[in-house]
């Protein structure tokens, strides 16, 4: 199976042209990866024959995202007579996991995974259920942005890919709302403590900010945060120290950027209410 990952938040619905174009590619390779992996792509008793190659991933939030893909998947076929591609998304990222392990037992093959690289490098890598891609990929190594492989490797190997445009989080405020109460964009902790309270105390409003908590994927990027602060930005050799074994994830560092995280629900400015939304 040849993983693919995204990056976390997509600025844009829609799939463009040079995302298409990168998983029209990154499809025709499924039939080397596969063999790769010992496997091949597997051909339908009732398809007549035809070459069907799987990508698993998690539910779309927009349906324009759908129709992207659809669109793509439709071009690839018309443009390689004999191939059926199956789209199959269903839940959440942290869902794949298990999702996998299950077609793996029902012996359904998954050819491709659109998932993250957290997951990736978290679970799926070390539990070997991804192809190794580095050889793979070493030919066009270069035609990666420096630095875009990295969320994909474990080490010197390499199992997965990015697509698409390299994206960031971001905090929204109500401007309108800070222009009455008369604040600006806090710009330092306190200054952040200080808005919230005076939001709660003017607008009786209990949750000042408020993150996409439901989806527990994103419930990491606080200690992620945190933790790039307290290891000087050496967090990405800290968490490779992890996954490989090679040191404990309990050092003072890490205890001191879940210290941080609680400071913002202890200032009231997070609460358990604002992670469930």
């Amino acid at each position: 199976m040849a993983p693919m990952a995204n990056f976390h938040t997509k600025s844009k619905g829609r799939v463009g042209m040079s995302t298409r174009k990168t998983w029209a590619a990154a499809i025709a390779g499924a039939l080397l990866l596969a063999g790769c992996a010992g496997g091949a792509p597997q051909q339908g008793a009732n398809a007549g024959g035809e070459v069907q190659i799987n990508i698993m991933g998690a539910t779309m939030r927009l349906e324009s995202m759908v129709t992207g893909w659809e669109t793509m998947i439709a071009e690839f076929e018309t443009a390689n007579p004999g191939v059926k591609v199956n789209l199959d998304l269903q839940g959440e990222w942290d869902e794949i996991p298990q999702r996998l392990s299950q077609a793996r037992m029902s012996n359904k093959s998954v050819d491709l995974i659109r998932t993250t690289g957290g997951i990736i490098r978290s679970t799926l890598a070390p539990a070997g259920a991804v192809v190794d891609l580095t050889d793979a990929v070493k030919p066009i190594e270069d035609r990666f942005v420096t630095g875009t492989l990295d969320n994909y490797r474990i080490g010197d190997h390499l199992w997965g890919l990015p697509y698409g445009e390299t994206t960031t989080s971001a905090v929204f405020y109500n401007k309108t709302m800070f222009d009455d109460l008369g604040l600006k964009a806090p710009s330092t902790f306190d200054e952040l403590v200080a808005a919230s309270n005076t939001i709660k105390e003017k607008k009786g409003i209990k949750n000042p900010w408020i993150h996409q908590g439901s989806l527990v994927g994103y419930w990491p990027m606080w200690f992620q945060e945190t933790y790039s602060q307290t290891t000087k930005h050496q967090q990405v050799e800290r968490v490779e120290g992890w996954l490989s074994g090679k040191q404990s994830f309990v050092t003072p560092e890490s205890v001191d950027a879940l210290g941080l995280v609680h400071k913002f629900f202890e200032a009231g400015v997070l609460t358990r209410d604002s992670l469930d939304t």
